[in-house]
Parts: C-alpha cells; sequence; structure tokens
C-alpha cells in the first residue's frame, strides 16, 4: 500500500506543476513589466524579483499574466476569464493578433481497479492530461472553448474571411496544427 501512495505522491507532483521557477516578466495590469523569477503552477502565478525573496501568488485582480524569457524558447501565460460562470484560468498563449489562440492544459487523477480473474486486483493511480483551446478577440472579455463543431466558432469569429469560412464549413478539425493554422491564417490574411 505504501508503494502505491508513494507512485500516487510522484505523479501529482510531476503533472501539476507546469513548469520550473526560471527568467520571467511578469506582466502587469498598467502594462508594465517586471522582471524577475516566476512560475506557473496548479493554475495559479508565482513570482519573486530575485532568489533573496519569497515567491508570492499573483492573482488576476493585480496583473494580467507571466511571460518566460529564460534559456527555452519564449512563453507567455495570460489569465483568460471563460465558461457561463466566468471562471478564469492561466492558459498558455499560442497565437496573438486579431483572433488570439489560448491553450489550456490540467490533469485528471484518480485510481484505477486493475480486474484480475478471479474478483479485483489492487488500485493504481491514474493522471489524465487534458488540453482545450480558447479563442477570443483582444476586445472580449472572455475566452471561447474550441469545440470540434468548429463551423458556429468560425461564424463568430471569421465570418469576415470567405476563403477561411469556405474550408471551415468544407472540414471537421481533430488536430492542435489545423487550429492554429486556421488562426494564423485569418491573423495573416482577413480580419479589418
Amino acid at each position: 500500500m505504501k508503494k502505491y501512495l508513494f507512485l500516487f505522491l510522484i505523479f501529482f507532483g510531476l503533472f501539476f506543476a507546469k513548469g520550473q521557477e526560471r527568467q520571467a516578466n511578469l506582466l502587469l495590469k498598467s502594462g508594465k513589466k517586471v522582471e524577475g523569477l516566476g512560475e506557473v503552477k496548479k493554475d495559479k502565478i508565482y513570482f519573486r524579483l530575485d532568489e533573496d525573496e519569497k515567491q508570492e501568488q499573483w492573482s488576476n485582480d493585480d496583473s494580467k499574466g507571466i511571460e518566460f524569457t529564460g534559456y527555452r524558447l519564449p512563453e507567455k501565460y495570460i489569465f483568460v476569464i471563460h465558461g457561463k460562470k466566468n471562471d478564469t484560468n492561466v492558459m498558455e498563449i499560442l497565437l496573438e493578433g486579431k483572433v488570439e489562440l489560448y491553450k489550456y492544459t490540467y490533469f485528471i487523477s484518480g485510481f484505477s481497479i486493475g480486474l484480475m480473474p478471479i474478483g479485483t486486483g489492487p488500485s493504481t493511480p491514474t493522471s489524465e492530461k487534458i488540453i482545450e483551446y480558447y479563442i477570443k478577440k483582444p476586445i472580449d472579455k472572455k475566452g471561447t472553448k474550441v469545440t470540434m463543431d468548429f463551423k458556429k466558432i468560425g461564424q463568430a469569429f471569421f465570418s469576415d474571411c470567405e476563403d477561411l469560412m469556405a474550408n471551415i464549413n468544407e472540414e471537421e478539425f481533430f488536430e492542435e496544427e489545423e487550429i492554429i493554422d486556421l488562426v494564423k491564417f485569418y491573423n495573416r490574411n482577413c480580419g479589418k
């Protein structure tokens, strides 16, 4: 039993952290950027000016998001309001422009019960990675979840682009790359 608890704790720790602390700019609502060290962990932003200070949690009330600038490719995470209940989550911004595309990653943890020929076996910890995409225009207050019924979303966001709408009406979109390509096409070739 201790072995399974230990494995669960390892999975829990590994899958809920989006990254380790690294060089970052905290993006304030005023438009200013503050340099320091930060991380996104469990759908929250943590930031400090230098290694000698204690990390502080930042919310949507105080900041817009965080931009990582260190040794890896730059990444930007923004607070996005979405859903009927106006939920706010930290999402990675994939594309900026006339239409913005966001990626929200989270994990669902649980236990699976192994079936054996006679009765049931021990339960083992599981974790499932969930990725959702949200789209919005910079003037919109809320993001819209991208579902595979992309025709409704296409009407709301791309109706002023005939070429793109013809493509959306003819095909179904299931892959991240396809959604990214649609938004890139619109930002480059369409919109007012």
